[in-house]
């Protein structure tokens, strides 16, 4: 596996988000982090992708694999919801940590078709 690069600063527009890690998370972040997925969707016509293990400022320190795990199954929550489709995925090892621990980042690319229509009709 290879290791991902620093990034840019995340945008606050556009279709591309970063996770450092989503632990112990309750159902009505769940929920924000759904409303924030469907946003990013619609500013990509129905693409996005999520850096998992990654900063707001675009630094890839990677996660724990217990935490990514953890990330990765309420991320998915979130795709569930909203019915979404993981289109790739991409599995990096960043570095190991003073006590051995591998750290890892995810880099994947979702979908949805079927977009709410932000029209509103009088």
């Amino acid at each position: 596996m290879t290791t991902l690069n620093k990034l840019l600063p995340e945008d606050d527009n556009g279709n591309i988000e970063y996770k450092w890690k989503l632990c112990d998370i309750s159902s009505r972040k769940i929920s924000h982090l759904a409303t924030q997925m469907l946003f990013r969707l619609t500013e990509g016509s129905g693409n996005a992708e999520y850096y998992l293990g990654v900063t707001d400022k675009g630094d890839t320190t990677g996660i724990l694999k217990s935490e990514l795990n953890m990330t990765l199954y309420n991320l998915l929550e979130c795709c569930r919801l909203l019915g979404v489709r993981i289109l790739s995925y991409k599995t990096y090892i960043q570095n190991i940590d003073s006590n051995g621990n591998d750290r890892y980042c995810i880099h994947l690319k979702v979908r949805k078709l079927d977009l709410p229509s932000s029209k509103i009709s009088l």
